[in-house]
Formats: C-alpha cells, structure tokens, sequence
C-alpha cells in the first residue's frame, strides 16, 4: 500500500444521493420569497449539474432583485430541515471511506457546495468521523472547473496533486480534477445523462463506489 496515496471525494452526487433535493430546495426557497419559478429537470441539468451555478448565477437567470446571502441562507435552512429526513448515502460510499479510513488513507471532502450544508451533510450522515478535511471551492477561489479546491486539499492534506485520487461525478468535477494534475475515477450521478465518451479523461469509470476497491485505486498511482 503506496503510502503517498491520498483520496479526495466530491460530495453531492459522489457521496449523497442529493440532486432531487437540491432541485427541490430551489424551487421552494422561490415559493417562500415569493416567487412561482420551476427549474425543470433538463434545466437543473444543465445549469446545476454542469455548471455548478451559484445563488447570485440563479438569481440573475430569473431577473430577481433579490439579495443573494438572504437567498442562500433561506436555501440552506430549507435544505438542511429536508436532509435531516431524507437525503441518504450513495451505494458504497460509506464502506469505501471506511476502507480507506482503516488503510490510513488521508480523505479530504473538496464541494462546490455552500461551506454550512458540507458540514452539516457530512454530520448527518456520519460521515464526518471518517475524513481529514472538507472544504468548499469558496472557500478558494474559482469554482469548478477550475482546479482551485483540489489543489487547496491536496496542499492542506500536504500531498503532491501526482499522489491524489478525486472521485466526482460529473464532467465539470473531472475537468477540475484533471486541471489538478490528479486522478479522477467517475461514478456518473443519474443526473449526469452524458454519453460515456464524454469522460474519456477519466482514468476509471464505475457504475457505483462499492465497486471500486483499494487495490484498483493504488493501480492507478503506479
């Protein structure tokens, strides 16, 4: 086992089952301000999804003369009510982190998300125990696909990008990924709807995280 090995994981998508809620959440924080606006799902695909759109993007899309920061903590606070009840744990993700936890791999969680909701989703689903760090691409800079976040975790987890492994789910997380000069393998999320060709500068592609085992990510290092 390479000691140098070092996994970072995006989050939604890749560790929680949580586009559905997203969208949702969206959509109801308009409601609660007022306004009757649907994303409908080719809309949240291509604008969530693969373009990681902001509050502030959101708010411009729909012309709404509406604050951002009260915007994002009206979300945030709807978000966080739901996934207390519902979000829930892709398939493997829990038993791969632990695999990785009992192997001394360092595990760093690095999101597009809002800093508050990775917190809080990663202490909801138990999670949080067993990684090194979380950071959001707020809290760096440029957001993905630019390579800001990955290249932050791998500097806090001191650790060359040539020795990380990133797993994401969608093209924009490769692309970030692959900008770090690191790995990536992609478990596609439902939401991705990309032919598979289109990750062709993954280095592994998987149809969910309990396939994928230490042995087949140290491969990728050698």
């Amino acid at each position: 086992m390479p000691s140098t090995l070092h996994c970072l994981f995006d989050l939604d998508g890749t560790l929680v089952d949580s586009q559905d809620l997203n969208r949702r959440c969206m959509i109801e924080t308009f409601s609660a301000l007022g306004k009757d606006i649907d994303i409908p799902r080719d809309e949240w695909i291509q604008n969530a999804v693969h373009s990681l759109y902001t509050a502030r993007e959101w708010l411009q899309k729909f012309n709404l003369d509406i604050d951002a920061e009260t915007f994002r903590n009206k979300r945030n606070q709807l978000y966080l009510q739901i996934a207390q009840a519902e979000l829930v744990v892709l398939p493997g993700a829990k038993q791969l982190l632990r695999e990785l936890f009992e192997a001394n791999i360092p595990i760093a969680v690095a999101s597009g998300n809002h800093p508050v909701l990775i917190e809080h989703i990663l202490e909801i689903m138990d999670l949080m125990p067993l990684i090194n760090l979380y950071l959001s691409d707020s809290d760096v800079g440029h957001k993905k696909p630019a390579p800001d976040v990955f290249i932050e975790a791998a500097k806090r987890l001191q650790a060359s990008p040539a020795d990380c492994v990133v797993f994401e789910d969608s093209l924009i997380g490769l692309q970030s990924a692959k900008a770090a000069g690191m790995k990536c393998i992609i478990c596609p999320d439902k939401y991705s709807e990309l032919p598979r060709d289109r990750y062709a500068a993954a280095d592994l592609i998987v149809p969910s995280l309990s396939v994928v085992t230490l042995a087949a990510i140290e491969q990728l290092l050698q």
